[in-house]
């Protein structure tokens, strides 16, 4: 069923895609108040594997997907208010009616990459969802930042070469994060496409959730764990989330890799150079942070194996 749902969308332009989802929306929004709000979050980040964690979780038979994957609500959509958002998940009933089904834990969830990067999520999340289960997939911050620039490339609103990019991030979001600070409604649009470095300073982003969250709500994974041992992760979800195993399925990579050509031959050796000293000490305190080590000899440096997502 769900492979077929999933072939079915498959023949379908984005644009087509959203435009069901907005009906889809608008004829639930009558019955908000009767659904449910999500049990956890994967809050990002972007470009770490959550596309295909999250089509991993939707397979669970006990956990019920949302309408769609990133509702953004706690970062760009939060002005559509609750009801809008409650708009998205199943209803209480089918929720109890699931759970007597199963005779086991039934839970629901979204996941949406930007709420990691996002300074206003955390205090936006804690007012509504106090209780909540947080899931985090980190990736060498240097592979992420190359993968979220091929991604803007994709998308045609990327330019400039990587090394140029890189040079020109703080003046391209400097002024969305002035305005940001004045204003946190603004929608961060420049911050959001060009935070190739800034994106990768995970410990920072971090630290801002545990403000409001204390860190038993946490389960932070390393995103080439998911990559290369993707059983292997989802077992450690299940078990942070108090969830049987699920129904065995293949893990395939959901992820976007078409290759927009010339760039397929990687990171230049400057800019690989750059990047290194640039994580150096925030790699260094995320690690003190979670008193964690990221693959390799060198946890510092995150020195792992490139993969290609």
């Amino acid at each position: 069923m769900f492979s077929l749902k999933e072939s079915l969308k498959s023949l379908l332009s984005m644009h087509s895609r959203r435009t069901v989802v907005r009906y889809r929306l608008m004829l639930r929004q009558p019955t908000n108040r009767i659904r449910v709000l999500p049990d956890f979050l994967v809050i990002g980040a972007q470009r770490c594997g959550t596309s295909s964690l999250f089509k991993y979780l939707a397979q669970h038979p006990t956990i019920l997907r949302p309408l769609r994957k990133e509702i953004e609500y706690f970062s760009r959509r939060y002005n559509e208010g609750l009801p809008w958002y409650r708009s998205h998940f199943p209803t209480n009933i089918r929720k109890k009616i699931q759970n007597q089904f199963s005779h086991s834990k039934v839970c629901t969830f979204e996941a949406t990459p930007d709420y990691l990067f996002d300074p206003n999520a955390p205090s936006r999340v804690a007012e509504i969802l106090r209780d909540i289960q947080l899931i985090v997939l980190l990736r060498n911050p240097i592979e992420r930042a190359f993968s979220h620039y091929r991604h803007m490339v994709r998308l045609g609103y990327e330019n400039l070469t990587f090394d140029d990019a890189i040079a020109a991030e703080a003046e391209r979001i400097g002024q969305d994060l002035e305005r940001l600070n004045r204003d946190p409604s603004y929608y961060y649009r420049n911050y959001a496409k060009f935070s190739y470095v800034s994106r990768g300073l995970y410990a920072d982003q971090i630290k801002r959730w545990l403000e409001f969250f204390p860190s038993e709500h946490f389960l932070i994974l390393q995103s080439e764990d998911l990559f290369s041992e993707p059983s292997r992760t989802y077992d450690r979800i299940l078990k942070f989330l108090q969830l049987s195993s699920g129904n065995a399925f293949e893990f395939k990579n959901f992820s976007d890799t078409r290759d927009p050509g010339k760039l397929s031959t990687g990171i230049s050796d400057s800019a690989r150079k750059h990047l290194e000293e640039v994580f150096e000490r925030p790699n260094r305190e995320l690690a003190s942070l979670l008193q964690q080590e990221f693959h390799g000899s060198d946890a510092f440096n995150w020195l792992c194996t490139p993969v290609a997502r």
